[in-house]
């Protein structure tokens, strides 16, 4: 099979194909990722240089969620921020989805342990979209990594989500990608299969890529049963990744279980968390 692509450099507004979006919603929503990746206050320039927007749009965006009450203007600093309407909103919807876990702190802790970028994943149709990413040895700056997609079939997180699907959605899902010069072949679909099975004993995927020099372990986030799925990447130099393996995931875990300590008894936590916390 095709090895991980989790840490690759991410290319900003890479779509699949067949997704079309409205543009002004997507750059919207960039400025708030933006603004939610960097420790200061941009001014308008650096938000159109860094989102590669030209200056006038990015003018009438930020005037019209200003308006709205989503981003703050600092009339004397020229800078903008987050404004209290979108953290509230973005408090309540973390709630929803994580209940008490922590998950910033969980991605912290972990770059603090073990040195390595640590990127949160979701599924996105047939890809994996990054939706925060912590850690100064970034190979890309660090805001960058937001909304990227990396392909389903060829990257750890990715294949940590196929194996919560059943074997007639994974079947299906392997011949809708199949059907890409870069997704996995049919004939494959045995390997496919034996992956995954282990993929669920473990509780977590490790992929290597031997001609980039990278690695990456993914571990599913415990959610309700009905909450879309997370997944916590620490991603790094391949060797190190291989040396560590279980030790990382150890410490993907023990994180999990200290900063969401009632999420592993959760309809969606893996049988192997269940019992690792008893």
């Amino acid at each position: 099979m095709v090895e991980d692509q989790d840490t690759c450099s991410p290319t900003r507004g890479r779509r699949p194909r067949a997704e079309r979006v409205v543009k002004s919603a997507a750059r919207a929503l960039e400025v708030i990722e933006f603004l939610a990746g960097i420790d200061h206050c941009p001014t308008l320039m650096e938000i159109a240089r860094e989102l590669d927007i030209p200056q006038s749009s990015a003018s009438m965006l930020m005037g019209s969620l200003t308006s709205l009450g989503y981003i703050a203007y600092d009339r004397h600093a020229r800078t903008y921020q987050a404004a209290a309407r979108i953290a509230l909103a973005g408090s309540i919807f973390a709630q929803r989805l994580f209940g008490g876990a922590q998950v910033l702190q969980i991605m912290q802790e972990l770059h603090d342990a073990t040195g390595h970028l640590v990127l949160l994943a979701a599924p996105n149709r047939l890809n994996v979209r990054i939706l925060r990413a912590i850690g100064e040895h970034a190979r890309q700056p660090i805001h960058q990594y937001a909304g990227a997609l990396r392909p389903l079939a060829t990257t750890a997180s990715g294949k940590l989500f196929l194996s919560t699907l059943p074997t007639h959605e994974v079947r299906s899902v392997i011949q809708r990608l199949s059907e890409d010069e870069a997704g996995p072949t049919l004939w494959k679909m045995r390997e496919w299969f034996d992956e995954l099975e282990v993929i669920r004993g473990r509780g977590f995927a490790t992929s290597l890529l031997p001609d980039r020099h990278l690695g990456s372990i993914a571990m599913l986030m415990p959610t309700e049963e009905h909450a879309p799925l997370t997944a916590i990447v620490v991603a790094g130099e391949r060797a190190r990744i291989a040396d560590h393996e279980t030790g990382h995931a150890q410490a993907i875990f023990a994180a999990i279980r200290r900063h969401a300590p009632n999420d592993h008894g959760s309809p969606r936590a893996q049988p192997w968390m269940r019992q690792m916390a008893c």
